[in-house]
């Protein structure tokens, strides 16, 4: 009989503070082909927390710490905050851009009025960055985050195809020719959200790893303030 010298890892059980039903679809697929000792779980109420942060990290923690308080079922949670930064308009969007004109139905009729501002001042091809950071509280004093980011330009015009959510019809990222919607492997190769989860796999794959030798377990804290 030969015995394995293989650890088993422990196993990490992490409910996602989303109920974004195309954040969970690239959180969920992204998990599936990690190889990690991690359970996903969702949560099924959609709270309204108050983003007061100035800063995504700072919100990604907010929306953590009150994801934990509320259901207190001692799962490490991961909460995101993400948006849009305009390199000519730098404080239009940010962090506010979920709630952009949010009285209007859709990022359509949201992203018109971007574009009629930079037509307004005769700016072509605008840059942009989609900016995404995952904050990881596994408990109250031990709390990571995580950054993903991609550069890109605005269409000039909506330009939607079969995916996406949120401004994806109107960001094209650098080098590319599509936008997010009209080419949805683009977003599964280069989005923000995707760079950020590929951090967080980094630092979870040294202890939860199911392919691999255990290392050792090394993250990074940041000041929110």
């Amino acid at each position: 009989m030969i015995e394995s010298n293989k650890q088993i890892p422990p196993k990490l059980k992490i409910m996602v503070a989303t109920t974004n039903a195309g954040k969970r679809a690239e959180i969920s697929d992204f998990f599936k082909t990690a190889d990690l000792s991690v359970e996903i779980d969702f949560c099924q109420e959609d709270l309204k927390v108050d983003e007061s942060g100035s800063t995504f990290a700072q919100n990604a923690y907010l929306k953590a710490c009150a994801y934990a308080e509320y259901y207190k079922n001692g799962l490490a949670v991961c909460a995101d905050d993400s948006g849009l930064v305009l390199a000519d308009f730098p404080e239009l969007l940010g962090v506010q851009t979920s709630r952009f004109h949010v009285e209007l139905p859709t990022y359509q009729e949201r992203a018109n009025i971007l574009l009629a501002k930079f037509r307004e001042h005769k700016i072509s091809n605008p840059v942009a960055t989609f900016y995404c950071v995952l904050c990881l509280r596994v408990g109250p004093a031990e709390t990571y985050f995580f950054t993903g980011k991609v550069r890109g330009t605005l269409a000039s015009e909506w330009r939607e195809g079969g995916g996406g959510f949120g401004y994806d019809g109107l960001f094209i990222p650098e080098g590319k020719s599509q936008t997010f919607s009209e080419d949805p492997s683009l977003k599964l190769a280069f989005s923000h959200r995707q760079k950020a989860m590929e951090e967080l796999l980094k630092f979870l794959r040294p202890i939860y790893s199911l392919g691999g030798s255990l290392g050792p377990h090394k993250g990074r804290a940041i000041n929110l303030h």
